[in-house]
């Protein structure tokens, strides 16, 4: 192992116990972090399916609703799926459009 490797290593070590440190002693952050990791592999997932644009798009168009109405991002929030109820949400609406 050349010394590049054991540096990166023992500083993605340090970064993970300072992280669950982090975490174990603020159950607030704690919940942050964890909706930010659901929001995120969330949005990858729909990615993958549909594409980054499409996925940009509809965040724009999500923000633009709910800026007058901050009670959807609290539904967003519970969502299991959180993009995906989005680009459920924006089909449904799109169809009822039609």
């Amino acid at each position: 192992m050349n010394l590049a490797t054991a540096v990166q290593r023992k500083a993605k070590h340090r970064r993970s116990r300072d992280l669950l440190w982090m975490l174990e002693d603020n159950p607030e952050r704690r919940a942050r972090w964890q909706l930010n990791e659901r929001l995120n592999r969330s949005e990858a997932r729909l990615a993958r399916k549909i594409g980054k644009r499409k996925v940009t798009a509809l965040i724009a168009s999500f923000k633009a609703e709910a800026a007058p109405d901050q009670s959807l991002y609290d539904e967003l929030y519970r969502q299991a799926d959180p993009y995906a109820w989005i680009y459920r949400r924006s089909k449904s609406a799109g169809d009822q459009r039609q």
